[in-house]
């Protein structure tokens, strides 16, 4: 996932802000549906 993430964002020629809000957000969701999972 994060290699796939990495090849994508170097095509897209991203600023670093954009790829950091990106990726944090990509790790938010993935949190959120550990945690959903965990708890329901």
């Amino acid at each position: 996932m994060r290699f796939s993430g990495a090849k994508l964002g170097s095509k897209l020629a991203l600023s670093d802000r954009a790829q950091k809000l990106l990726n944090d957000g990509a790790t938010t969701l993935l949190f959120s549906v550990a945690l959903a999972t965990t708890l329901f």
